[in-house]
């Protein structure tokens, strides 16, 4: 059904790379659009591969698929493994690339180095296509050594972990977890950070009189590196959306017919646009003080995103906008929403303890004259109690405003557990593949393990994965060596587990 699509370079793709057979299963995912909430044609896909290796595999309600594979010969008795990857993706491009994720595949292509698989101009599904076709792989080999297999693969881990809460602990007979969601080959993780996702929506009569006294404009705010908003959150990056409400706030608050930024919460906004009117006997004192606010805002993110640009359109008329009185309490609003970096772990001030961000900011025009804000909130936290404080916070400005919030879904934190015999088998096993000590660490990321610790208190985990840098962002890359090595790792542990 799905065909490999044709790129620069692909039978070097196909022929260069190792392990083989994980970079064909990797371009097969590719070449299947899932994006969150859009992923029956993968699971089903998945369903139907599996079962072609003659193996017991289902699917269920929430599009879970999950595969059993019998122990290898001689490993009968050994515990009951399960390999758990999510199956849907990130869906971020830059505004050039006029990407559609539920119709198009994703092209990955090799880098002019060498080294890295990446996009054209798109997220690259990497996170976490990668571990997908690392278990698929696992399932196909029968020259391998392990125990008794499952393979669970989830739905929207991305944006709300609906998979893993609708999966039914009935049939999984496994203890020992393996989420291959991981992010540094050298690394195994350990734990990770409680989430909370919060949206609202705020309604605002606007209007059509006195529209012809104003300037109209499309500002476009571009250029930034964005990211993911659970490991790339301390970098400091700017967050577009917020950035243009501060640029408009402080040059002298204008009209409104449309402000939009973002489209995940759990990646940071990279680009911004409104349509803004200026009043026309203003235009040319307004124009001079959104440059001086921009230059001191280039300033303050020059060592993090020194890309960043803006730049204006004329444009008609709208039929309908908010007023400037309007348009300040919203954007008042935002600006004091709790965002990015909020605090650090006092024992080790490396590691986030506690972020927001808002990844999803709109203002727009409904009908007959009535305007939508909608905001979509990502907080994540180690701590619980300063999670729910941060929510809090959160839906206390918006509701000052009166917008009405929900709080769609939350996860709570992963404690890490150094006292087990995974984790103990996995240290010895990298330690005499690679004489060296594994980084033991938690991750401020979100990761279903933070649910299942919770629905099935029994099991070990960890999580392991190949290197991955810039996840959530068309910038995403994953290292062509580390998977190698994760795949060569993940045998060796399958093979040594007890």
């Amino acid at each position: 059904m799905y065909q490999y699509f044709n790129m620069i370079g692909a039978d070097i793709f196909m022929e260069d790379l190792k392990p083989k057979r994980l970079w064909e299963y990797f371009k097969a995912i590719c070449n299947i659009p899932h994006p969150s909430h859009k992923e029956e044609a993968l699971a089903r896909w998945l369903l139907t591969t599996i079962q072609d290796m003659g193996l017991e595999a289902s699917i269920d309600a929430t599009l879970n698929v999950i595969a059993k594979k019998p122990a290898s010969p001689g490993y009968e008795t050994r515990q009951g493994v399960i390999l758990q990857a999510h199956i849907d993706m990130v869906p971020q491009a830059l505004p050039e690339a006029h990407h559609d994720f539920a119709k198009d595949p994703i092209k990955p292509v090799i880098d002019e180095t060498g080294e890295w698989v990446t996009a054209q101009k798109t997220t690259l599904g990497a996170d976490n296509g990668i571990g997908v076709a690392a278990a698929l792989s696992v399932l196909a080999d029968n020259t391998l050594q392990h125990g008794p297999l499952e393979c669970i693969f989830t739905t929207n881990e991305e944006d709300g972990m609906s998979g893993a809460r609708g999966l039914s602990p009935f049939g999984i007979k496994g203890k020992l977890l393996i989420n291959l969601d991981g992010e540094d080959v050298n690394e195994i993780t350990l734990g990770c950070a409680g989430t909370a996702r919060i949206t609202s929506l705020y309604n605002s009569k606007g209007t059509q009189e006195g529209l012809d006294t104003f300037s109209w404009y499309r500002v476009s705010l571009s250029g930034l590196l964005g990211g993911h908003s659970g490991v790339d959150i301390h970098r400091g990056r700017g967050n577009a959306g917020l950035l243009l409400v501060r640029l408009l706030l402080e040059a002298g608050v204008p009209a409104i017919a449309e402000l939009e930024s973002g489209s995940a919460a759990n990646a940071i906004p990279r680009d911004a646009q409104a349509i803004i009117g200026i009043p026309s006997n203003e235009t040319e004192q307004w124009m001079n003080r959104f440059n001086t606010v921009l230059a001191s805002i280039k300033q303050e993110y020059a060592e993090t995103d020194q890309g960043l640009t803006v730049t204006f359109d004329k444009t008609s008329p709208p039929a309908y906008a908010l007023i400037p009185t309007t348009v300040q309490l919203m954007l008042a609003t935002l600006t004091a929403l709790p965002n990015g970096l909020i605090a650090v772990e006092p024992a080790n001030p490396s590691w986030t303890r506690t972020s927001s961000n808002l990844g999803v900011l709109k203002i727009k025009h409904e009908a007959q004259g009535m305007f939508f804000m909608e905001t979509y909130n990502l907080v994540r936290s180690s701590d619980e109690k300063e999670k729910n404080e941060i929510v809090e916070a959160i839906e206390s400005a918006l509701f000052k405003l009166g917008a009405t919030t929900r709080k769609t879904s939350s996860a709570p934190a992963w404690e890490p557990n150094l006292d087990t015999s995974l984790l103990r088998t996995a240290i010895s096993v990298f330690k005499t593949l690679y004489n060296k000590e594994p980084i033991l660490s938690c991750t401020h990321g979100a990761l279903e393990c933070g649910l299942f610790r919770t629905l099935y208190p029994s099991w070990e985990m960890i999580s392991i994965g190949p290197t991955i840098q810039f996840p959530h962002s068309p910038d995403e890359r994953v290292h062509i060596a580390s998977v190698q090595q994760f795949w060569e790792y993940l045998i060796n542990l399958l093979s040594m587990l007890p």
